[in-house]
């Protein structure tokens, strides 16, 4: 019961998953409430930076006979609301997570059945519980923004370094001693979070013979996440369950081009699509998606 009362909840009008498995929508949030006082100059204040955004955005397919999916939806992607009109992903989030829902379903065809958004402090949390993640990287990289800093080789990240790798876009690789920029890695947001959180979910595994472990798990995942009004916090263990089965390797992202950059703005490219039908596999789609808007006609 104390569990429930811990777990926010939100309401959101979820058209569903496709037939033949579950599609969750995973949100990294830019909220600042909650960070603490030693990290505000690398992150901001909540008065310095209120409200939030989607800062990244996954969508999570688990089919009924356990093939698990990841795909990566760019931030700054135009997509379309119904009755609402466009707007970037990032922006959308001012209105709830359900309406980056509405939007994947209404501009993508891709119904979604559970949604959870992740805060930066939660995300911290989850890591430490974890006892930190490992990395690699092939360089020095830096983000002096973020306060990311990684060696060549393994790097074993605390949760706020986690935070700083997830969150890392102005990164800088050094060679010879010399600080380049790397757009390229940049713009990996979603598979640098496709990567701690497949990291902390193999490392929270589930122990139904360790009650205190798995108690601990859900305490500190209910104060992580915000979800939709059906998720409850059974439901947060088998989300954990699933983030330790992410494939490894590179998750999908969709192809974009990048139309402005004040703000960033990007627009869906046509070979899109194929991703979008691999991920969503032969399942029927929900009423509400099966003519997205940004599709062409065939």
């Amino acid at each position: 019961m104390v569990l429930w009362t811990r777990l926010e909840q939100v309401d959101a009008d979820l058209a569903g998953s496709a037939s033949g498995g579950t599609t969750y929508l995973l949100i990294g949030s830019d909220e600042r409430v909650g960070v603490p006082e030693g990290e505000k100059s690398r992150f901001g204040s909540a008065r310095q930076v209120p409200g939030e955004r989607a800062d990244v955005v996954l969508l999570v397919r688990v089919t009924d006979s356990g093939t698990v999916r990841v795909l990566g939806v760019p931030r700054d992607l135009i997509l379309y609301r119904r009755s609402v009109g466009a707007d970037r992903v990032t922006a959308m989030l001012r209105d709830g997570p359900g309406a980056i829902a509405d939007a994947i379903c209404n501009s993508l065809g891709v119904g979604v059945g559970r949604v959870a958004v992740v805060h930066f402090a939660g995300l911290r949390d989850l890591v430490d519980l974890a006892g930190g993640v490992t990395v690699h990287s092939d360089e020095i990289v830096a983000d002096r923004h973020s306060g990311l800093l990684l060696r060549s080789g393994r790097n074993h990240l605390d949760g706020s370094r986690a935070l700083a790798y997830v969150r890392a876009r102005r990164i800088e690789v050094y060679r010879d001693g010399v600080a380049v920029a790397d757009p390229v890695r940049s713009a990996q947001r979603p598979q640098r979070a496709a990567e701690i959180l497949r990291a902390v979910g193999s490392r929270l595994q589930i122990r139904w013979t360790n009650p205190i472990a798995t108690h601990r798990l859900a305490w500190t995942a209910a104060r992580a996440l915000t979800v939709d009004g059906g998720t409850g916090p059974l439901d947060l263990l088998d989300l954990a369950d699933v983030l330790g089965r992410l494939p490894g390797g590179e998750p999908a992202t969709l192809p974009v081009t990048r139309l402005g950059s004040d703000p960033p703005i990007d627009e869906l490219d046509d070979d899109a699509w194929s991703l979008i039908d691999r991920f969503q596999g032969s399942g029927t789609r929900p009423a509400a998606c099966r003519r997205p808007a940004l599709r062409p006609p065939a």
